[in-house]
C-alpha cells in the first residue's frame, strides 16, 4: 500500500530539501562574493566575511541533515496509511 498524500509530501520534501539547500547556498555564495569583491582586488570586506560565514553555515547544516533526512523520507515514503 502506499503511503497517504501527507505523508508523500512530507517524504519528499524531507529527501529534497538538504540538496536544494546545498545547491542554493553554493549558489549564493558565488553570487556575493563575486558581487561584493572589488575587482582586482585580493582583500575582502567584513560583510564579505559575514556572508561567506552565514552560508558555510547553511551548507554544514544541509550536508549533516542529508542522511537523517533521506532516512526518514524513505520511511515516510514506505509507511503504509492507518486504516
Amino acid at each position: 500500500m502506499a503511503a497517504t498524500k501527507g505523508q508523500q509530501t512530507a517524504g519528499v520534501l524531507l529527501i529534497v530539501s538538504p540538496i536544494a539547500l546545498l545547491i542554493l547556498s553554493i549558489i549564493i555564495y558565488a553570487i556575493v562574493n563575486w558581487v561584493m569583491t572589488p575587482a582586482g582586488s585580493t582583500t575582502v570586506g567584513t560583510g564579505t566575511t559575514v556572508a561567506n560565514v552565514i552560508f558555510f553555515s547553511v551548507g554544514i547544516i544541509a550536508f549533516l541533515a542529508f542522511v537523517p533526512c533521506l532516512v526518514a523520507g524513505i520511511i515516510l515514503l514506505n509507511a503504509k496509511p492507518k486504516v
